[in-house]
């Protein structure tokens, strides 16, 4: 992945986004691969804070995790195979054509409630979207007042503290309120 393909990527979800006249809200880490300044009309895209992703991004909550352990279960799948006719474990190879079958299944097997799930766990919830026959998952803090864990604030202070915007730094109270007001008036 570089810059480029990712651009051309969020070019043609902004067109597919304008023709179904929808707009979204797309969260993104801060990979170098992640320009922040591309022009976009229907869709808006929020950057988590520096050195948070691990914390508070869905796919790192556990879809990545169950990924990578369905990919080694099909990896040592093959080489259990491979190894009924090798003679010596030099004769045993994962070809990069075997590693795209794994890969592929692997994703195969991740289903949807895992997803879901892993969503829910990072603070999203499923909800209808009025006029339309499909749901999305979205953050209820945006339509609702919502009881926020003591602890899990304690822990976005902690991460916080180590972030400055504008020189100045940001306490989790404040966040939660921006990301009230801002991150989600889009739905």
């Amino acid at each position: 992945m570089n810059s480029k393909i990712f651009t051309e990527w969020l070019e043609g979800l902004d067109l597919f986004m304008k023709k179904k006249k929808r707009h979204i809200l797309l969260f993104l880490d801060n990979a170098p691969v992640h320009p922040p300044d591309v022009d976009l009309q229907n869709i808006k895209l929020k950057f988590f804070p520096a050195n948070t992703t691990a914390l508070i991004q869905p796919l790192d909550q556990g879809i990545i995790r169950t990924f990578k352990a369905y990919y080694r279960r099909f990896l040592v799948k093959h080489v259990i195979a491979s190894s009924t006719v090798a003679m010596t474990a030099d004769d045993i190879k994962v070809t990069a054509l075997d590693a795209v079958h794994c890969i592929d299944s692997a994703w195969n097997a991740v289903t949807e409630t895992t997803i879901r799930n892993t969503f829910r766990a990072a603070g999203f919830e499923e909800r209808a979207v009025p006029g339309e026959s499909e749901t999305v998952m979205i953050n209820p803090s945006a339509h609702e007042d919502i009881t926020i864990d003591d602890k899990a604030v304690e822990k976005l202070d902690q991460v916080l503290k180590h972030l400055t915007i504008g020189g100045k730094t940001i306490s989790a109270s404040d966040y939660i309120v921006r990301c009230k007001t801002t991150c989600f008036s889009i739905f």
